[in-house]
């Protein structure tokens, strides 16, 4: 399937969550201020690919 198909697929009503690589994790924390440590980020995307949201709680 497509990236454009897939982004079709659910059109607004479809998201998904991928775990941030380690690098742009830090890089992001840096740019914020924050301190990392060993959490993990996580980013929530629409359905087109879009980053809508990161958090460190993947809200299981």
């Amino acid at each position: 399937m497509s990236e454009h198909d897939f982004a079709a697929l659910g059109g607004h009503e479809l998201a998904y969550i991928t775990e941030l690589p380690r690098e742009e994790a830090l890089e992001l924390a840096q740019n914020l201020g924050v301190e990392l440590g060993q959490s993990t980020l996580y980013a929530l995307h629409a359905g087109d690919g879009t980053r809508v949201a990161v958090t460190d709680d993947r809200g299981e």
